[in-house]
């Protein structure tokens, strides 16, 4: 190979592991994107969870208050 073959060689490798570590640095990005997406989302659901719990809990306290006072 010449030498012009052996810079060429050298500049293409050089450039293909720059795109590699640059995609891997995106994949990354995105992966732990998805990943505060799943936990917020989690949070979400187990607050809306909660909170339908809490309403069902109030409207037996209010049933069971209404009975007791004879209404």
């Amino acid at each position: 190979m010449s030498g012009f073959g052996v810079a060429y060689d050298a500049a293409v490798r050089t450039l293909v592991a720059q795109e590699r570590m640059v995609g891997n640095r995106e994949a990354r990005h995105l992966s732990r994107r998805q990943g505060f997406q799943d936990q917020m989302m989690s949070h979400i659901l187990r607050r809306d969870r909660k909170l339908e719990l809490l309403e069902a809990i109030e409207a037996q306290l209010g049933d069971e208050s209404l009975k007791r006072s004879g209404r």
